[in-house]
C-alpha cells in the first residue's frame, strides 16, 4: 500500500500499489493526486518536504476562460461522469406520482343509482298511502248527505261487493232488471252478479231475483248461504237467463222484502225511463222493512230523480255506472 498526503485537504491517503506512477482522486475532497512510482521515497507528513503539486484542484473557473492543462479538463470530465459533482444525483429520485383517476363515470353511475332509489321510494310511498286508504275495505263512496256513490274502476277482491258497491249485511237480495233495455249489457251484468256472489263468503246468505216475475230465481222462496255448491247451482240455473220485453220491479221487490234482507241491490239499465210514481210505490211496499235498497243505474246520470230517491228513502246508495265501468268490474 502507498500512503500520500492530499495536496489540497492535507489528509493522509492510503492508495493501492496499482496506482503507483499514476493519478488518483482524494476520497475526502475529490482533488486529483499524483502517485509516485514504486521505489520512490514517500513523505508521510505534511511538514517535512513539500509534496507534489496536485494536477487538479476543484476550483471554479470564470465563464469563457479555458483551463490551463488538459488534466484539469480530463478531471472535470471524470468528476462530472462520476456523479460526485452533482449532489442531486446522489439522492434516489422520488417515484413519479400515479396518474389521477377519472372519477366522472363513477360519479355519474352513483347519481343514477341514487335517482332510481328515490323513484322507487316515492312509488312505494304512494302505494303505501293507497293501501292505507283501502284498509277499511270500502271503495270510495259519497258522504252521509249524498246517497250517490262514485266507484273506482276495480273493486277490492277481498271485500263483498257488487261492482264496487260494498255489501255489509248478512243477507242480501239481488233484484236484476232483465227487460229489453238491459239486453246490450246483460251478459256483463250476469258476470258482475256471479263475481259479487263469489265475494260474499260462506257466512252470508243471498238470493237472485229478476224484474220479470216469470223468470227463474235462485233459490226459490228463501235465501241460501254463499258456499261453493250453492254458487255453482246458481250459475247453472241462471246462465241461460236473457233480457227481453217490458219489466216492472214491484212484483219481485215484494218477494225480496219477504226474505227479510238487510240489503237489496237493484240493477237496471232504464233509469231514465222510470216514472216518478215508482218512488211512492216502493215506499209503500217497503213499509216498516229495515232493508236498505242500493240502486245501480247502468248508463244512469247523477241527477236521476227516481232511483236516487228510492235509495235515499231507504238509507241506500244510488250508483250511476257507465258501460265501461260495468265491463271493468265484470271481466
Amino acid at each position: 500500500m502507498i500512503e500520500i498526503t492530499c495536496t489540497s485537504c492535507k489528509r493522509v491517503l492510503t492508495i493501492d500499489d496499482a496506482f503507483a506512477g499514476g493519478v488518483c482522486r482524494c476520497q475526502h475532497c475529490g482533488a486529483i493526486q499524483t502517485v509516485a512510482a514504486r521505489g520512490s521515497a514517500q513523505k508521510t507528513t505534511a511538514g517535512a518536504v513539500k509534496g507534489p503539486k496536485t494536477l487538479f484542484e476543484n476550483k471554479a473557473r470564470s465563464p469563457g476562460v479555458a483551463s490551463g492543462s488538459g488534466l484539469e479538463d480530463l478531471a472535470g470530465v471524470i468528476q462530472s461522469s462520476s456523479g460526485l459533482s452533482d449532489p442531486n444525483l446522489r439522492k434516489s429520485p422520488a417515484p413519479p406520482a400515479p396518474p389521477a383517476k377519472n372519477l366522472t363515470p363513477l360519479l355519474g353511475l352513483s347519481a343514477a343509482v341514487i335517482l332510481i332509489l328515490l323513484v322507487v321510494l316515492v312509488a312505494m310511498a304512494f302505494r303505501g298511502g293507497s293501501s292505507k286508504s283501502d284498509n277499511g275495505n270500502n271503495p270510495p263512496t259519497a258522504g252521509p248527505s249524498d246517497n250517490s256513490a262514485s266507484l273506482a274502476l276495480a273493486p277490492v277482491p277481498s271485500v263483498p261487493n257488487f261492482c264496487g258497491l260494498v255489501i255489509d249485511q248478512p243477507v242480501v237480495v239481488y233484484l236484476i232488471d232483465n227487460g229489453s233495455s238491459s239486453a246490450d249489457n246483460f251478459d256483463a251484468i250476469k258476470t258482475a252478479l256471479f263475481k259479487s256472489i263469489d265475494s260474499l263468503g260462506p257466512d252470508r246468505r243471498f238470493q237472485v231475483l229478476f224484474w220479470n216475475p216469470d223468470t227463474e230465481m235462485y233459490p226459490s222462496g228463501q235465501t241460501t248461504f254463499a258456499v261453493k255448491e250453492n254458487i255453482d247451482a246458481a250459475r247453472k240455473k241462471l246462465q241461460d237467463v236473457t233480457a227481453a220485453g217490458s219489466t216492472d220491479p214491484l212484483a219481485n221487490l215484494k218477494t225480496a222484502l219477504a226474505a227479510d234482507p238487510g240489503q237489496i241491490i237493484l240493477v237496471t239499465a232504464k233509469a231514465g225511463d222510470l216514472d216518478d210514481s215508482l218512488v211512492a210505490k216502493v215506499q209503500t211496499l217497503r213499509g216498516t222493512s229495515k232493508a236498505r235498497i242500493d240502486c245501480i243505474a247502468i248508463n244512469g246520470v247523477p241527477g236521476d230523480t227516481v232511483l236516487s230517491k228510492i235509495a235515499a228513502h231507504s238509507g241506500g246508495k244510488f250508483v250511476p255506472l257507465s258501460e265501461a265501468q260495468l265491463k271493468a268490474f265484470s271481466f
